[in-house]
């Protein structure tokens, strides 16, 4: 018995929601703990001069002394930077534009990373939509 549903010239399928909820778990983990701790922290600059190193690992190249004003980042910075984050994914074009506030070097790298993955995942995944309407046409054309 074929257990595939035929799409509709609509174009709606059904999608193994399991497989989905694997694939972008950890873009929706991100998603919703940036937003707890959104909602959590009432008062912003109550994290001002705390200091935090989860990004410590980020190599930059080269960082010499004229750098590390640009290296250096409190618990707010990281805070706000996490947001940034958190609402490009809610833009209707994630990425398109760089922010000012992105004067941190380890920073500004992890934009510039997420932005190069986000474009040209957004690329790839355009190209092989367009290929399978190609080959539906073909199907069509055929049959």
């Amino acid at each position: 018995m074929n257990s595939h549903k035929r799409q509709s010239s609509t174009g709606s399928f059904n999608i193994d929601q399991n497989a989905f909820q694997t694939s972008f778990s950890n873009l929706e983990n991100f998603m919703i703990l940036t937003k707890l701790m959104q909602d959590e922290i009432m008062v912003p600059c109550k994290l001002k001069e705390k200091t935090f190193s989860s990004l410590a690992s980020l190599s930059t190249t080269n960082p010499n002394h004229d750098q590390n004003d640009k290296l250096n980042s409190d618990v707010l910075d990281h805070y706000k930077f996490l947001l940034l984050i958190r609402n490009q994914f809610l833009q209707v074009n994630p990425f398109k534009n760089d922010d000012e506030c992105l004067k941190n070097i380890k920073f500004k790298t992890i934009f510039d990373n997420l932005k190069h993955h986000y474009t040209e995942l957004m690329t790839t995944l355009d190209s092989l939509s367009n290929d399978a309407k190609a080959i539906t046409d073909i199907y069509k054309e055929n049959v």
